[in-house]
């Protein structure tokens, strides 16, 4: 078990109620979701497809679907460089403000946008070139 007595328990709870601990629990778990986020953005269906497999069935193929899983994942993606943007800024250096909040509404964008992984369709054609290119 991981924590023995209440004690234990108390303890631990101390230890996450820290904020500097807290902060850094934020930026992990936001990176997290930024770098799961990718591949979906990736690879959309790949995912799903996977499951579906394993579990003895074929997912039909509908372009709407993929479209809305990469439009969830870009989302995804911004909201993690948000909330490691507004730890940043908000907690670490104690700026608040509407202009501030406008200007990490921004650097989300920015950097979600640079993050941004080819899409599945340039990584499919990219993987059918490097199978032809071996036979």
């Amino acid at each position: 078990m991981l924590c023995e007595s209440i004690l234990d328990t108390v303890v631990l709870t101390q230890a996450f109620s820290n904020p500097a601990l807290g902060i850094w629990l934020k930026i992990a778990l936001a990176a997290y979701v930024v770098w799961a986020s990718r591949k979906f953005y990736a690879d959309p269906m790949g995912y799903f497809r996977r499951l579906a497999r394993n579990a003895g069935t074929e997912l039909p193929e509908l372009p709407q679907v993929g479209q809305l899983v990469r439009w969830l994942a870009c989302f995804c993606i911004w909201g993690g460089c948000f909330i490691i943007a507004s730890a940043i800024i908000a907690q670490i250096l104690d700026i608040h403000g509407w202009g501030y909040a406008i200007l990490l509404v921004l650097l989300a964008a920015i950097a979600a946008y640079f993050l941004l992984p080819p899409t599945g369709g340039a990584v499919q054609s990219q993987s059918n070139e490097d199978r032809d290119a071996g036979h």
